[in-house]
């Protein structure tokens, strides 16, 4: 490699860092499965709104039974909670990140029981491919509900796996041709810093 292209590269590296951007807002669905509810297949529907420049987000899902109601015409309830997720690590383009949650809500009760308190918490591996976001979750949960009474289940193992599209506030600024190339004033600080003769740079 040449030397002004070995420059050139580093000058680029500095000036523009790491490439991705995290989502500012996310919508998905897809099936989760809690072990010991009545019905333990859901459909799975999540909303996530990212806090600012944060690695935080404000994270809600609906989860509902894929199944009928054998005791009414009315369908099955579903369960709502809201909490907070948070970036752990991700990789230099952050197309992988590792999320952590926790969440609370409500778990409405069939035949006019009360609704219960409902609580989650796990961890998820975002694999992003462009705008697309396939995050495999591991939670554990309480039981979405009861047929009978609105009362708390043990905490049990929930999997799931999402699949959402992620949103930009703004679009991300594309470098321009005149912006995107160091210009020489750069080049010749970068080479006085490395002790390098500053001859061929014109």
């Amino acid at each position: 490699m040449k030397l002004k292209t070995f420059i050139l590269s580093l000058v680029s590296l500095c000036a523009f860092g790491q490439t991705g951007n995290l989502a500012d807002y996310m919508i998905g669905t897809g099936p989760s499965w809690i072990r010991g509810a009545s019905y333990p297949l859901n459909d799975d529907t999540s909303f996530a709104l990212r806090l600012g420049s944060s690695s935080w987000y404000s994270w809600t899902d609906i989860v509902t039974p894929i199944a009928r109601n054998p005791n009414s015409a009315a369908p099955l309830p579903s369960t709502i909670t809201t909490g907070a997720t948070f970036v752990a690590a991700c990789n230099p383009a952050k197309s992988v990140c590792l999320l952590v949650n926790a969440a609370g809500g409500v778990s409405a009760a069939a035949g006019g029981a009360a609704a219960a308190p409902a609580f989650t918490g796990g961890v998820g591996v975002d694999f992003r491919i462009g705008n697309v976001h396939i995050i495999p979750q591991a939670k554990a949960s309480n039981a979405a509900y009861s047929l009978t009474s609105g009362a708390l289940a043990t905490a049990v193992f929930s999997p799931s796996l999402l699949v959402a599209y992620g949103f930009q506030k703004t679009p991300v600024p594309v470098a321009s041709p005149a912006t995107a190339s160091p210009t020489v004033k750069q080049m010749r600080v970068v080479m006085r810093r490395l002790h390098l003769p500053e001859g061929d740079v014109k």
